[in-house]
């Protein structure tokens, strides 16, 4: 674990760009409202890893709609604390399945391996931070994840 202060909202807006081409092929729009200049502790190429995970999802559980298919990331702070929210308009995660939503091989794709949010979650615990699902009903699904808030730099 390399851990080093790091900007998220710069981390972030990497991964929008790794994501932009199949979100533009899978025709999802991405909504970033990132504040900038926030600072955690972390392993750049974990939380990477973790912030993909969730663009990856979100972007999945959109190409089922028909409708309009967006994804909203908001990255912002709030009492020490920086909360990156990942909300899609997909179908939602089934309710009987929320509960076991991080549990290692638990799936609700058809070719997923159950292993994505599993291990997002321990990276987030190994950064004192969590992840959640906040939320999830047919058209809003929202996952959370907050580290504590090392320091901020304005623009």
């Amino acid at each position: 674990d390399e851990f080093s202060n790091l900007d998220l909202s710069l981390l972030v807006l990497s991964v929008i760009d790794i994501s932009m081409p199949s979100y533009t092929a899978a025709r999802v729009k991405l909504n970033p409202s990132l504040t900038s200049g926030v600072f955690v502790s972390g392993d750049h190429r974990q939380l990477e890893m973790v912030v993909l995970n969730l663009l990856t999802n979100a972007q999945n559980a959109c190409v089922l709609q028909s409708f309009k298919q967006h994804v909203l990331v908001d990255l912002h702070h709030a009492d020490g604390v920086v909360i990156l929210e990942v909300t899609d308009n997909g179908m939602g995660v089934p309710e009987d399945q929320q509960q076991n939503i991080f549990n290692l091989f638990h799936t609700t794709k058809a070719n997923g391996m159950g292993v994505g949010l599993w291990l997002s979650r321990e990276i987030m615990h190994n950064h004192q931070g969590e992840l959640e699902l906040v939320q999830s009903k047919p058209g809003s699904t929202c996952f959370r994840f907050s580290l504590p808030l090392v320091c901020l730099v304005a623009e």
